[in-house]
């Protein structure tokens, strides 16, 4: 059957199943329906929504959910009024029955006003909150992104403010297109199916690098709609089909639901999957899967806290925060940068880097070398955009230790041994580095800290003034310089230890802070290396590309 955005709803009690789609039958647009008791013949029984006159939709009529909420039935139908589409958003409708006439619940979309939206549908969380999830169209903001908001319970209006789950370029696999003279990253279709672990997984739709429309996966491991949202290394399928949705038939299999090829005629394409053990949605056929040997390696941003932190955050105004692309100054929102090898090269093996820049700036680009380095060897390297403190030592403490939570929890989807993450600071990200190396909090277990030209001490006289201020304010006390000053913590279970510095370093002090460090992993006889550079000063950048060979064949040497 000769059909795009299929959604299937199964009537248990009357063993029927019902699919809506448009029509513009007479070039009169509305929503028809088919039924259908083995998924094999559809019949039609319809139109399930036709249009008043003074209803503000009057192009488009996509993606028609149907859905059962309660005691009725609703559908979620994207329109718009304008030939270029720019007020094009979802409206909600309500029916007694699945078969019946379906009313609009308001004349108006629910999906924001002043944004050109598309593809909204249902999701119900684990304490039967409804949830509008849909996309931001990449016609309007270039990268295409994928929203939740809170509903009523009657579904008649949202609650509080659109929560972004992720854009369409996190996703390593995916590509631009270029359409009526605009480029961009396109998001379509986001479905939310709840795992038996408790972890989410979205289905979405997109175009990959050779222009195919192919359909996305992403992963909430916590089981919260907001995420994180973990991309998959691949695209689930590759007949050049989108638009999904997951159900379960009759005798309870998991099916998928789309519609391929993308361009006519595109037909309704139903198959069997499974849920795999890390929660990702898979063909029951081998033929049908893509290989994900044929894959790179996937490089993502994410928020670390999407429902916003629980301390209070730093102070700082959202506003003064700036990104340039490799540097973040007076960072308010703290953000990873994953990358991941394939799970076939894999190590287990995770670095988490915190960059330099006196607690208040973020050197974050200065990394990126380092992460492919890592990546092409087989490790994970996150980077860590913590927040700056603004005078609260807690706030990036509370960062890392999230982040090598956040790690652990995802160890299948990172291809990350939890017994194998470290971390990694450089300068003032040194500082926060050595913090967790020394923290004897039971929680916390890391395999290796590496460290480059890093701020240890606290103590007046060798510290690194502007970093001190930063990170604790301007007059903190004995107790308080005490407890941050790292070489004075150094255990015999402080992990194995790689500190590099160069000795024309003029920016931190290295007796005070560098070669200290190391005197007291000798103290303590703690494994680790000193790896000098006599000509070097305090700059990554300008070090030779065998420091990384360097560390990270200590890594690997285990």
């Amino acid at each position: 059957m000769i059909v795009r955005d299929p959604y299937i709803y199964l009537d248990k009690e009357n063993e029927l199943y019902y699919l809506h789609t448009r029509t513009s039958v007479g070039g009169e647009l509305g929503v028809k329906f088919y039924v259908s008791k083995d998924l094999k013949m559809w019949k039609y029984r319809g139109k399930s929504y036709k249009p008043a006159d003074d209803f503000w939709g009057t192009r488009d009529f996509w993606a028609p959910d149907m859905v059962k909420y309660k005691d009725k039935y609703y559908m979620f139908v994207t329109f718009s009024s304008k030939a270029d589409g720019s007020d094009r958003g979802t409206s909600i409708f309500v029916a007694d029955t699945p078969g019946s006439t379906f009313v609009p619940i308001k004349n108006a979309p629910i999906t924001p006003a002043n944004w050109m939206s598309l593809d909204a549908t249902l999701y119900v969380d684990k304490e039967s909150n409804p949830w509008l999830v849909f996309c931001r169209s990449w016609r309007s903001i270039y990268d295409g992104e994928i929203y939740i908001q809170k509903l009523s319970d009657d579904l008649s209006s949202t609650i509080g403010q659109p929560i972004k789950c992720f854009a369409a370029s996190e996703a390593q696999w995916s590509g631009t297109i270029t359409s009526d003279g605009k480029t961009g990253y396109v998001t379509d279709a986001p479905f939310i199916h709840t795992n038996e672990n408790g972890s989410l997984v979205m289905l979405w739709s997109s175009f990959n690098k050779k222009g195919e429309y192919v359909i996305g996966q992403a992963i909430s491991q916590n089981g919260n709609p907001a995420g994180p949202w973990v991309q998959s290394e691949q695209p689930l399928n590759k007949d050049r089909g989108g638009h999904a949705m997951l159900f379960n038939d009759l005798n309870g299999k998991l099916k998928i639901s789309y519609h391929s090829p993308n361009s006519g005629p595109e037909r309704i394409t139903i198959k069997d999957v499974h849920i795999t053990n890390d929660g990702w949605v898979e063909f029951d056929n081998e033929e049908d899967r893509v290989n994900p040997d044929d894959i790179a390696p996937n490089v993502q941003r994410i928020v670390l806290y999407p429902n916003g932190p629980t301390d209070g955050g730093n102070g700082l105004d959202p506003l003064k925060t700036t990104d340039g692309g490799a540097l973040i100054a007076f960072n308010t929102k703290a953000e990873l940068i994953i990358y991941r090898p394939s799970k076939s090269n894999a190590t287990g093996h995770a670095i988490i880097a915190c960059p330099g820049g006196s607690y208040t700036d973020l050197y974050y680009g200065a990394l990126d070398l380092f992460a492919k380095k890592s990546v092409d060897k087989g490790l994970a390297f996150i980077i860590l955009n913590y927040r700056v403190p603004n005078g609260n030592p807690q706030i990036p403490i509370n960062d890392i230790t999230e982040t090598i939570k956040l790690c652990s929890a995802n160890k299948e989807i990172w291809n990350i041994n939890p017994e194998k993450i470290g971390v990694l600071g450089v300068s003032a990200g040194g500082h926060l580095a050595s913090t967790m190396a020394v923290s004897t909090a039971s929680d916390i277990k890391l395999d290796f800290s590496i460290l480059i030209y890093p701020v240890i001490t606290m103590q007046d006289g060798g510290t690194h003034n502007q970093s001190r201020l930063n990170f604790m304010g301007g007059n903190p006390s004995s107790d308080m310089k005490n407890k941050y000053s790292n070489e004075l913590h150094v255990t015999a279970s402080t992990p194995r230890t790689y500190v590099a510095y160069g000795l024309k370093d003029a920016v931190v002090n290295i007796n005070t802070n560098s070669k200290r460090f190391v005197e007291a992993l000798t103290e303590k006889n703690v494994p680790h290396v000193e790896d000098i550079y006599p000509d070097k000063a305090h700059a990554l950048l300008e070090y030779p590309e065998s420091i990384y060979q360097s560390i990270l064949t200590w890594v690997l040497k285990e």
